[in-house]
């Protein structure tokens, strides 16, 4: 238990992360947050995986302020990929999550 609170630690999230970053701001990170929640609800994904997929956001904006809002989406949908890979029995692949819209403008930056 000590070994996973020191980890808790060392690797949580910084308070006022966002305030760091000029090109992401609270409320995209919000509507974000909300749209990945409406991903999870469509696809019948494990609330742990939407879970899991906010937290790796959040790290991962915490240390790219250059994000682009045309690429935040596309940073959200792989958070969330890589999320189901670890706790989905059966995660979407890549063809599925393509039948989101945003995809198929992004198609260059997948491949």
């Amino acid at each position: 238990m000590d070994f996973v609170l020191e980890l808790e630690s060392e690797q949580s999230v910084r308070e006022g992360y966002l305030t760091k970053s000029h090109l992401v701001s609270e409320s995209m990170r919000g509507v974000l947050v909300d749209w990945l929640y409406e991903v999870q609800h469509s696809f019948d994904l494990l609330l742990d995986t939407v879970q899991m997929a906010v937290g790796l956001l959040d790290r991962f904006l915490q240390d790219a302020t250059d994000i682009s809002r045309d690429n935040l989406q596309l940073v959200g949908v792989t958070c969330l990929f890589i999320a189901s890979k670890y706790e989905e029995v059966y995660p979407p692949g890549m063809c599925q999550l393509n039948q989101l819209q945003i995809l198929e403008s992004k198609e260059n930056a997948i491949t």
